[in-house]
């Protein structure tokens, strides 16, 4: 009898480690039109919108119930930059919906140069969406600091001439679907003034969630942040000589990098700009946690990506489903909670813990 339990468990014990087997070799394995509709079936739980497949256009996404929605946003610029994303007309679909949630706004895509770019720039141009092609250009940096801020400049150029005060700068590879964005952001932006009067920055700078951390100083995601326009253009001005030979300095040390420490005072990626805004501002740059939370309180702001509708094709779904549950310090976001502390000074943590999170190893 005892024999017979035993064979039934084990049994049944096989059958979920065969079930679990033959799924793993089922994603692994997937064709390009399977992974498709893996991401429209995540898409369409994503977005408040619904989510249609047509033949002709390829996959994109029908808002539904936002003319009730609509109000005046032609103080507000948006900014796509980066390369342009052709896959299902990603890029595209992406300003189509934009200019459908937001049809005063003034709308603009920086990208590169490529074979295919203007047939887009024609379809896009026809619901008054100016195209900025740039010349392509090959990297120096580590992370493509460069190249972002060459996009990024000559969109906000663009968008200067239109006279809008406020910007959202995003990325070709991003999109967001609530149509009730602009207003969260621009409420967030006067019920969080700036705590003091300055010459030198007119508002907060309000960025994401999304791959801003809590416990890295200066790792402000610069996906997508939004603000005024000379605020913005300043955060992502030309790099200089001297900003040059900082990143080449710098990502000699990639592979030295072990503890969180470490990783902070790299410099680079999102680090690079963020720290460069607030070097200009002259700020105290010590790179302890405590100072990065008292500077995020005065000069910066946070919402959490799913106040957006966010979408990246770039972030894997694992960041979506695991976000709450951090391997360690260097991963755990840096939420709009958490930030609303830090405007009152109210989030804070003694030196010794502050000392044991940054010697903390990456891995």
């Amino acid at each position: 009898m005892e024999q017979k339990k035993v064979t039934v468990l084990l049994s049944f014990a096989f059958s979920i480690v065969r079930f679990i087997f033959k799924r793993v070799i089922e994603v692994c394995t997937r064709t390009p039109r399977e992974k498709q509709k893996s991401i429209q079936s995540h898409l369409a739980q994503t977005f408040p919108i619904d989510f249609t497949l047509s033949i002709k256009n390829n996959a994109h996404l029908t808002p539904q119930k936002h003319s009730m929605l609509k109000q005046n946003h032609s103080n507000v610029g948006i900014l796509m930059q980066g390369p342009f994303v052709y896959y299902r007309d990603f890029t595209l679909q992406t300003a189509r919906l934009y200019r459908e949630m937001f049809p005063t706004c003034e709308i603009v895509i920086s990208t590169w140069a490529d074979s295919s770019i203007q047939n887009y720039q024609r379809e896009l141009e026809k619901i008054q969406v100016r195209v900025i092609i740039n010349e392509v250009l090959k990297s120096v940096t580590l992370n493509n600091e460069d190249l972002q801020a060459v996009t990024t400049s000559t969109g906000l150029s663009q968008l200067k001439n239109t006279g809008v005060d406020w910007v959202l700068k995003s990325r070709c590879d991003m999109r967001i679907g609530n149509p009730k964005s602009l207003n969260r952001l621009l409420s967030l932006s006067q019920i969080f003034p700036l705590p003091y009067s300055s010459s030198h920055q007119e508002s907060r700078l309000i960025g994401v969630d999304k791959n801003t951390k809590l416990f890295i100083p200066y790792s402000l995601s610069d996906t997508l942040l939004f603000g005024k326009i000379n605020d913005i253009t300043d955060y992502f001005s030309l790099l200089t000589r001297q900003d040059y030979e900082t990143l080449a300095k710098n990502s000699l040390k990639k592979n030295e990098i072990k503890t969180l420490d470490e990783f902070a005072r790299l410099v680079t990626g999102e680090h690079f700009f963020c720290f460069r805004f607030l070097e200009k501002r002259m700020e105290k740059m010590d790179f302890l946690i405590n100072s990065w939370w008292d500077i995020m309180g005065k000069r910066f702001g946070i919402i959490n990506s799913s106040e957006l509708s966010l979408y990246w094709i770039k972030s894997q779904l694992r960041e979506d489903w695991f976000s709450w549950f951090p391997s360690n310090f260097s991963e755990e976001s840096l939420s709009q909670t958490d930030w609303i502390s830090m405007t009152n000074k109210s989030m804070w943590i003694p030196p010794d813990v502050e000392k044991k999170i940054l010697t903390s190893s990456l891995q």
